[in-house]
């Protein structure tokens, strides 16, 4: 591999790329750094020394390894590094109290796909996340061992995200975010420890809305 770093921005980023990777497969991992101060001004600081990728020729998928995350050796997509990033924060420094919380992850990292998106085309930027939700999914917060990563699970539980953003508005819920993240970071939080940070910072009850998007087995309307 062939390190290449970026110090351009408020974290020291250091790449690893096989030595016949292509100029765009490089290049496409440029926007980082862009990304990464994004989310340290929405979210908190980022909770590592360092962040970075190994891009593997092989590797099937994207994986959120704690400061280097992997990916296979194809084009980069830009939703996939934002979600991998996003798990900096959401997954490797606030982790899941159990298996049944994994929303926590996978609903959070997917949802800022959505905020990424808005940040830069505004409000078309979360249409078009919306467009590509599946209609009909599973209850996120009860799954089974057997639909741990279902796509409800990403999808829904970036739904339950949304629906909150919407009864609270939106300087409450990136309040609620920071609150959250700020509490839990190096721990770990559960679904009703985020359910308290959201209605402690909001002032709001907000049992029937986690309740019907997380725990029913009909999807409500999307808000």
């Amino acid at each position: 591999f062939v390190e290449m770093r970026d110090d351009s921005g408020p974290v020291p980023i250091r790449n690893y790329f096989p030595k016949d990777a292509a100029a765009s497969v490089i290049s496409g991992y440029g926007i980082t750094q862009q990304m990464m101060a994004w989310l340290v001004d929405t979210i908190g600081p980022y909770p590592f020394e360092e962040y970075g990728v190994v891009v593997l020729p092989g590797f099937p998928a994207a994986l959120e390894t704690q400061s280097l995350s992997v990916f296979g050796s194809g084009a980069p997509d830009p939703a996939l590094i934002m979600h991998e990033l996003a798990h900096q924060w959401f997954g490797n420094s606030v982790s899941p109290a159990s298996w049944q919380d994994i929303w926590l992850n996978e609903g959070f990292a997917t949802y800022f796909i959505a905020l990424f998106l808005e940040e830069n085309f505004g409000p078309q930027g979360v249409q078009m996340f919306l467009s590509q939700v599946p209609p009909a999914m599973i209850a996120p917060g009860k799954v089974d061992t057997a639909h741990l990563l279902d796509p409800a699970v990403y999808f829904r539980g970036a739904l339950t995200l949304h629906a909150l953003r919407a009864e609270v508005g939106d300087e409450v819920f990136f309040d609620i975010l920071k609150t959250y993240y700020a509490q839990y970071a190096h721990s770990a939080a559960s679904t009703d420890d985020f359910i308290a940070v959201a209605e402690r910072v909001s002032g709001a009850e907000l049992d029937e809305l986690f309740d019907a998007w997380l725990y029913h087995d009909e999807m409500p309307a999307l808000p």
